[in-house]
């Protein structure tokens, strides 16, 4: 979400799981460069595929991001970051609104 997309962006589960398995997550400099060190930090350890080097939830809590001053934090211009959401949002509404459609064109009770 800091980055405004998805860090995996795959519709078949098999080919997400197999990204998710084969390649590190990687920081865009156009979408992280105004993301300070400690919630890349953070992101990495939370997405560790071995299970027993991943952080868990007490540990990120305890992670420095997460203990960052306020104020050094909302001074910050991460607009580009939030437009970016904002289309990567509004493309997985449209794109769930498409799956529906055509659900409904396919179902059996639609045909009538």
């Amino acid at each position: 979400l800091l980055g405004g997309y998805h860090p995996f962006d795959e519709s078949d589960p098999f080919a997400l799981a197999k990204r998710i398995l084969s390649k590190p997550v990687q920081f865009d400099e156009q979408y992280w460069g105004r993301i300070s060190y400690d919630p890349k930090e953070l992101i990495f350890a939370l997405m560790t595929v071995v299970p027993d080097r991943r952080l868990d939830v007490a540990d990120a809590l305890e992670s420095n991001w997460m203990h960052e001053n306020f104020e050094i934090l909302s001074e910050r211009d991460l607009s580009f970051n939030l437009d970016e959401m904002k289309k990567f949002n509004a493309k997985r509404k449209f794109k769930s609104a498409a799956k529906a459609v055509l659900w409904m064109v396919s179902s059996s009770s639609w045909k009538g």
